[in-house]
């Protein structure tokens, strides 16, 4: 295999990589904020 070529071909996916961590980090913060509203709704009981 050319070194360009597979240089480059891991640049595209170390991008892709990225970009699906910063969409999981996304889920994961927005999980979190409603773990945290419903939390403070058991602690007052207003369920």
């Amino acid at each position: 295999m050319h070194p360009g070529v597979f240089r480059n071909d891991s640049k595209i996916s170390g991008a892709g990589m990225l970009q699906d961590q910063n969409a999981i980090k996304e889920k994961l913060n927005s999980f979190l904020q409603r773990y945290v509203e419903i939390l403070h709704c058991y602690e007052l009981n207003n369920c």
